[in-house]
């Protein structure tokens, strides 16, 4: 049967009803037009227009929550026409939504000069004026060739800098004769908002009376409802409060006279805009009410979490706690739910979570501190994106799955390769390059991160996630010991700024705020962590401080205590707390609820490789970067150690002296200990060998340098041999890798290394580096250091270390003693010395 292709007017009727169903905020409705716009577009061979509905497709879902179906939609264009720019500019701008500001920038970048007014926001935004500024004039001379005196003020009005402001108006005034009624009346209002701006207020007042004359005359309903809504605003903030309040009344009254929801919702806005300013607490709850009943009849998803958390302060402000909790309760509920919609797009989830957590975290303030609502509340706030991928399970991926991945990941390995080369040379000019190097790798990254959103989306499969078993506050109490302490602490960014510590026992547990602020606490523990990773330093006043803040109202909890499991949050995981709490084993988790999902895992089976022990590796090809510095590192901005103290033996940092005898000491004591280990010393620790028997392995030891890359932390690395063949190694794992990995069938894996336990510290989610990838890839136990480690110390540790591991002691128990080892010797007293290794995992 012959096929009818759709003619252009029923394409274009199809583009206009979308429009329609899009003002009106029905995006399922925009979606499915648009939809059949593209099918059209392809029968008739017409690709622009098919792109053109992807496009809005995308926009259309991701205002409707549906950023993999917004990827989706990208992708499919793409296949359409590959380099169409606008295709570039519509991904950036979802990045943008996204609250994804580096990848924005990396797409906008690949559109030319049909993103020059993104590029100048996107710096704007990242405080780049320099930058930005080259865009500004590099697009406004676009707009003056193309004679866009509009388009040129608007440019002048995004720029934000009173100076254009004037230049802004006469462009404008210059544009209005020429223009349609509807742009002339878009053009008053630009020019109203102007004059206020540079407090012209009787010029701002005409403009809006002008453009409300010009909307009621030729009935532009939109453009009018704009003019109250912003003549409102600028009568309010010129004190004229009664006159802005009546101009909301006739908007609101005129939007129900039109049965305008939309309209209605903006008046509602506006009104509770104002409300917020003059901190008129029972006028914000009753708009908010108003407002989410009206969401709710619309079938306006995205509008709730806002809503919701502002009647959940306002509540909280008027003393009403229970109604307060209520709101915060039905605002979670609402992102749960939006949440699940950004499977497999983790930035944008983290994005998303760190962006809503107000919620969550006035909720925690608001329940009894006996309440068992706050046990999953924390776990809510805390290590779910590991807790879903182990969740997932592991499988073998450590090979590129395509030649255009493969292409990325070279790419990044190359740049963090002269990253760590330009460090360790530290030649004339080096911090500049040092510098720019960090920019292309963020770039280079960004564009990886690209690649695999656009992966999910094209193969939804790959981004399906399992939902993580949520364990219960009694399912944890029963895998404690008698005796044994668990402490989650969640670091509560906004609202009242406190840390919040689930205190846990067998038999009782409770929610303890502490009183002390985020900003003191964080300078308390930014001292404590300089003072102990250097030892030319004194510590004790500064364990005493922070120990005062973050323990001594915990200490009804440890009293007794013969174990304690420790929970950070954002900058706790930087607390050495082996300083702090010297008198009993210590082991860290990510959250209580991992914490319990890798306590309850099944024992694991015997392994072909009992332990795998890999130390110093040949580094004496000059294809390698990795040699001696020849005078001192002088940028401490870099992911190094301080450089001002005295290297008093050789450290396992890539930045320093490359000789470790102390790793050849480590490995062939761990030989002694066990005869049955597989040694991968020398010329035969190399990274390929490594990676195959690393996933057969019961126990990991990797004793080397190590490179903390703050700029990726994904390619923070250790150092292995200079490769047999540098075409399928370059020599460092990265964490990245050790993530392709699988390690599920690893009990214990330590990095004795530099940094291992340090990354990119995310509010909820721990240390994004290798400690975290160690963990998402099945790894039951690690390891890890909190700064620079000294040579000949760490021979001391690790033997007493697995020494005690050997005669049966737990691993808190054994990490304990080897402390205790290290420091009995005078010159090591120094918690430089013992306290830098930390255990993270089940602790079994």
């Amino acid at each position: 049967m012959r096929q009818t292709l759709p003619t252009p007017e029923a394409l274009d009727l199809l583009r206009r009803q979308a429009g329609e169903a899009r003002a009106v905020l029905n995006y399922d409705q925009a979606i499915a037009l648009n939809r059949r716009r593209v099918e059209g577009g392809r029968k008739r061979g017409n690709l622009a227009e098919a792109v053109a509905a992807l496009i809005e497709i995308s926009r259309d879902s991701q205002a409707n929550f549906q950023p993999v179906a917004a990827f989706a939609s990208l992708y499919e264009a793409h296949t359409l026409q590959p380099g169409d720019a606008s295709i570039s500019v519509a991904l950036g701008d979802l990045y943008t939504e996204l609250h994804l500001r580096e990848q924005a920038i990396a797409v906008y970048e690949t559109a030319g000069n049909f993103a020059a007014d993104r590029l100048m926001r996107a710096y704007l935004g990242k405080g780049d004026t320099a930058r930005a500024r080259l865009f500004l004039n590099q697009d406004r001379q676009r707009l003056q060739q193309e004679k866009n005196l509009r388009g040129e003020a608007n440019l002048l009005v995004a720029w934000g800098d009173p100076a254009t402001y004037t230049e802004a108006v006469e462009l404008l005034a210059r544009a209005l004769p020429t223009a349609s009624f509807r742009d002339q009346a878009q053009m008053l209002g630009l020019r109203a908002t102007l004059f206020g701006l540079l407090k012209r207020p009787d010029e701002a007042r005409q403009c809006f009376v002008q453009q409300l004359m010009l909307c009621d005359l030729h009935l532009l309903w939109q453009e009018r409802f704009a003019a109250l809504g912003a003549y409102a605003s600028f009568e309010y903030f010129y004190g004229e409060k009664p006159k802005a309040r009546a101009l909301l009344q006739t908007y609101q009254a005129k939007a129900q006279e039109l049965q305008s929801p939309r309209d209605e919702r903006g008046a509602l806005q506006k009104r509770l805009d104002f409300a917020g300013y003059e901190s008129n607490w029972p006028e914000v709850a009753a708009i908010c009410t108003e407002t989410i009943v009206l969401c709710v009849a619309q079938g306006w998803r995205s509008e709730l979490p806002y809503l919701q958390a502002r009647h959940a302060e306002a509540f909280q402000k008027l003393g009403k706690r229970p109604e307060a909790a209520a709101a915060c309760r039905a605002a979670i509920a609402t992102l749960e739910q939006h949440r699940r919609t950004y499977a497999g797009l983790d930035a944008a989830d983290q994005a998303f979570r760190q962006g809503n957590r107000a919620p969550y975290e006035r909720l925690l303030s608001l329940l009894p501190q006996k309440s068992p609502e706050s046990f999953p509340l924390v776990q809510k706030l805390k290590a779910r994106v590991l807790r879903e991928q182990l969740a997932m399970g592991r499988a073998p991926q450590e090979t590129p799955s395509s030649p255009e991945e493969k292409a990325l990941r070279v790419r990044c390995e190359q740049l963090n390769a002269a990253l760590v080369r330009e460090g360790i040379a530290n030649d004339i000019g080096g911090k500049k390059r040092f510098t720019t190097l960090q920019a292309e790798l963020r770039a280079a990254e960004s564009a990886l991160a690209r690649f695999y959103d656009t992966l999910h989306a094209r193969s939804p499969q790959t981004a399906l996630r399992h939902v993580a078993s949520e364990p219960t506050l009694a399912q944890v109490q029963a895998r404690l010991g008698p005796q044994e302490l668990l402490l989650d602490f969640a670091w509560a960014v906004q609202g009242e700024e406190k840390v919040y510590v689930l205190a846990i026992r067998r038999e009782r547990f409770q929610l303890v705020k502490l009183e002390i602020g985020l900003t003191e606490l964080q300078l308390r523990i930014t001292r404590l962590r300089h003072a102990c990773s250097n030892p030319e330093r004194p510590w004790q006043e500064a364990a005493k401080a922070v120990r005062e803040a973050l323990l001594a109202p915990l200490e009804p909890w440890l009293k007794g205590a013969d174990k304690v499991t420790l929970c950070p949050d954002g900058v706790l995981w930087e607390v050495p707390f082996a300083v702090l709490l010297e008198q009993v084993p210590l082991s860290y988790a990510f959250s209580a609820a991992l914490w319990h999902t890798q306590r309850t895992l099944p024992p694991l089976p015997p392994r072909p490789i009992p332990l795998l022990a890999v130390a110093a590796p040949n580094l004496a090809g000059w294809n390698r970067p990795i040699i001696a510095p020849e005078r001192p590192i002088i940028a401490p901005e870099r992911p190094i150690i301080a450089p001002e103290r005295p290297i008093i033996a050789p450290e396992r940092s890539a930045f320093l002296p490359v000789e470790l005898p102390g790793t050849a000491q480590e490995v062939q004591t761990l030989a002694r200990l066990f005869p049955k280990a597989l040694v991968l010393e020398g010329k035969k620790a190399q990274e390929s060998q490594v990676k195959t028997e690393a996933v057969r392995c019961r126990w990991l030891h990797i004793a080397t340098h190590a490179f903390l890359n703050d700029a990726a932390p994904y390619l923070s690395c250790l150092v292995l041999s200079d490769p047999d063949d540098p075409t399928r190694e370059d020599g460092f794992l990265t964490a990245r890798e050790l993530l392709g990995l699988d390690l599920s069938g690893v009990e214990l894996a330590t990095l004795s290394a530099c940094n291992t336990a340090r990354g990119e510290t995310l509010t909820g989610e721990g240390v994004r580096g290798l400690s975290w990838a160690l963990t998402a890839a099945g790894a039951r136990n690690l390891i890890l250091s909190q700064w620079s480690i000294q040579d000949e110390a760490t021979v001391v540790w690790m033997t007493a270390f697995y020494t005690a591991l050997k005669r049966g002691q737990s691993k808190p128990d054994a990490l304990r003693h080897a402390a205790q080892s290290v420091r009995k010797a005078p010159d090591r007293s120094h918690p430089y010395y013992w306290a830098a290794f930390l255990l993270i995992g089940s602790g079994l």
